[in-house]
């Protein structure tokens, strides 16, 4: 994937809408603009992404930063054009919480209940094994295995949410697995706010945002308070055999788990924090060993989560975390050789876009190690899945003109006529299966209406599929009984 060496190129970055912290200064190691826009600009055709923004920081400084393509409605995205940033918040939530710990006002090991006593699970009685900490590291034994909660009706607030997990059930015992489940961080954004006696959006603005000078950036609970929260929000997009279509995100509840909105110059910032050991400008916002730990996994549990960041394997390892709604990704990485912090802001998602090509080749140009590819593209694969829905069309209708043939053929064989039949149907209950199989493979259970969105083509191609074989199904049934109406042998 990296072809050749490039060597790494120490200039002054002069880029419109490029900014650094206050004591940033000219003699600092820039990224290498030109191939690195060649590069997003080239992955961005690639893929079908309309908008993007993207900034690198090293130590205390910004050495890129730069926003790509089309905003929506004629706006050209800009460092501060807003995305919403998805999972990326749960870094937030957690920096919050560990702010109340090191005040002596939360004990990392305390019981949950400690501080939210109207806070349970189905069995009550393993409600009181949950600690700060699980909810943090996702070991809390909740799942959504036990509670689906984006397929369940969405509650309006944070204490709702909270009240809503009485009928959770456990699915391992707290503190022993990892299991990826959003409610543990709307537990954690109520915990902030029952503790600070504040709302947790404005605890986030007045303890972690307004101290970061992040003055773009907001908190939001449900998705449909983003375009009132946020007046510079990009247009999201899906994307449907490689072209990006406009499309407003599904309402849902975010609090905790997914409801900032920020900027790729106030994530800058937040990048800058989290690579100085908790401070910024002359000021602590959390020590350096809370820090730490939220960047670290809890020994003897087998994760690589840590405290809403992930720690992947690598020498040395990668720090970061992805965001994924139905019309926005985002991601932050912390590159720990060379102090390099990334974060890419999409206003577009499919599960076929290559992001994690993105994020390599960023990492590949930042520290002068390689030239990055753009990979075979979403783009093309969308192209190709144009084919395969000719392909099936075509299939499906050579089948139905060879019907009469195939009737005659079943002469003497029940057991194959009614195979013939049946078969044919196996792909509709496929694609019924689909939610059931991605909760089997995944451990994660999402709606229709999610599932769709995030691969339209692949999903209508499926459908597709289903359809002609329901309709073969059923023609060949009909023929058949026709054919015994009359006496013909069948």
């Amino acid at each position: 994937m990296l072809k050749r060496p490039l060597r790494f190129l120490s200039v002054v970055l002069v880029v419109l809408g490029t900014t650094a912290p206050a004591d940033a200064d000219a003699s600092e190691p820039s990224a290498p603009t030109g191939a690195v826009d060649q590069f997003v600009q080239g992955w961005m055709a690639a893929n079908g992404v309309p908008g993007l923004a993207v900034a690198v920081t090293r130590d205390t400084h910004i050495v890129h930063l730069q926003g790509y393509g089309d905003a929506g409605n004629g706006r050209p995205v800009t460092p501060d054009t807003q995305f919403r940033v998805a999972s990326l918040s749960k870094s937030f939530t957690a920096l919050a919480v560990l702010q109340l710990v090191e005040a002596g006002r939360v004990n990392l090991d305390a019981p949950v209940t400690a501080y939210l006593p109207e806070f349970t699970v189905a069995d009550r009685a393993e409600t009181a094994k949950i600690t700060v900490r699980m909810l943090l590291n996702q070991t809390s034994g909740m799942a959504d295995a036990g509670f689906s909660e984006m397929t369940l009706p969405q509650p309006a607030t944070i204490a709702d949410r909270v009240a809503s997990l009485r009928a959770a059930e456990l699915v391992s015992e707290p503190g022993t697995a990892f299991h990826y489940f959003n409610p543990n961080y709307a537990v954690l954004a109520r915990l902030v706010e029952v503790v600070s006696g504040r709302p947790f959006s404005a605890y986030l603005r007045s303890h972690v945002l307004d101290p970061l000078a992040m003055t773009r950036t907001t908190s939001v609970v449900t998705a449909g308070q983003a375009p009132s929260a946020a007046p510079e929000l990009a247009r999201g997009h899906i994307l449907a055999f490689g072209l990006p279509i406009v499309r407003e995100e599904l309402d849902g509840f975010l609090g905790g788990s997914g409801g900032v909105i920020s900027t790729a110059r106030d994530m800058a910032s937040w990048l800058i924090v989290q690579h100085q050991g908790g401070a910024f400008q002359g000021r602590s916002l959390l020590g350096s060993r809370a820090i730490e730990l939220s960047h670290t996994p809890p020994p003897g549990i087998d994760t690589s989560y840590a405290m809403g960041w992930s720690r992947q394997p690598g020498s040395p390892p990668v720090i970061e975390h992805s965001g994924v709604l139905s019309t926005f990704y985002a991601q932050q990485a912390l590159l720990p050789d060379g102090r390099y912090g990334i974060v890419v802001l999409a206003n577009a998602y499919s599960g076929l876009i290559d992001f994690g090509g993105l994020l390599r080749g960023l990492t590949a140009l930042v520290t002068a190690d390689g030239a990055p590819s753009e990979g075979f593209g979403a783009r093309r694969t969308g192209i190709a899945l144009i084919g395969v829905a000719a392909l099936i069309v075509a299939i499906g209708a050579w089948r139905l003109w060879r019907l009469r043939g195939w009737a005659e053929r079943q002469a003497g064989r029940p057991w194959r006529a009614a195979l013939g039949v049946a078969g044919p149907f196996t792909l509709a209950a496929l694609t019924l299966l689909v939610p059931t199989l991605v909760a089997r493979f995944s451990g994660r259970v999402f709606s229709w209406p999610v599932l769709f969105l995030a691969v339209p083509d692949l999903l209508g191609c499926l459908a597709l599929a289903a359809a002609m074989g329901a309709a073969l199904g059923s023609a060949r049934a009909i023929t058949l009984m026709s054919h015994a109406r009359t006496g013909r042998p069948a």
